[in-house]
Protein backbone atom coordinates (compact mmCIF):
# COMPACT_ATOMS: atom_id res chain seq x y z
CA UNK A 1 0.00 0.00 0.00
CA UNK A 2 2.96 2.63 0.26
CA UNK A 3 3.91 2.03 -2.95
CA UNK A 4 0.53 3.87 -4.05
CA UNK A 5 1.46 7.06 -1.53
CA UNK A 6 5.02 6.89 -2.80
CA UNK A 7 3.61 7.87 -6.78
CA UNK A 8 2.25 10.72 -5.42
CA UNK A 9 5.31 11.98 -2.87
CA UNK A 10 7.85 11.08 -5.94
CA UNK A 11 5.55 14.04 -8.31
CA UNK A 12 5.38 16.55 -5.44
CA UNK A 13 9.18 16.52 -5.04
CA UNK A 14 10.90 15.51 -8.73
CA UNK A 15 14.53 15.41 -8.50
CA UNK A 16 14.52 15.17 -4.62
CA UNK A 17 14.82 11.23 -4.17
CA UNK A 18 15.73 12.51 -0.27
CA UNK A 19 12.81 14.41 0.00
CA UNK A 20 10.50 11.38 -0.83
CA UNK A 21 11.92 9.40 0.98
CA UNK A 22 11.27 11.60 4.46
CA UNK A 23 7.81 12.25 3.13
CA UNK A 24 7.43 8.41 2.95
CA UNK A 25 8.65 7.67 6.44
CA UNK A 26 6.15 10.49 7.62
CA UNK A 27 2.94 9.11 5.55
CA UNK A 28 4.19 5.08 5.03
CA UNK A 29 4.30 4.60 8.93
CA UNK A 30 0.95 5.29 9.27
CA UNK A 31 -0.18 1.95 7.51
CA UNK A 32 3.18 -0.19 6.70
CA UNK A 33 6.31 -1.40 8.18
CA UNK A 34 9.45 -3.51 6.61
CA UNK A 35 9.44 -4.31 3.52
CA UNK A 36 6.22 -2.55 2.53
CA UNK A 37 7.91 0.83 3.39
CA UNK A 38 10.59 -0.10 1.52
CA UNK A 39 9.20 -0.59 -1.19
CA UNK A 40 7.33 2.37 -0.84
CA UNK A 41 10.92 4.18 -0.55
CA UNK A 42 12.28 2.24 -4.08
CA UNK A 43 9.19 3.58 -5.95
CA UNK A 44 8.74 7.28 -4.52
CA UNK A 45 12.69 7.10 -5.27
CA UNK A 46 11.77 6.32 -9.49
CA UNK A 47 9.49 8.80 -9.78
CA UNK A 48 11.52 11.46 -8.18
Amino acid sequence: MSQIEADYSGLIAPGLPNTVIDLANIFGRLINYGDGLYGGHFVGGMYA
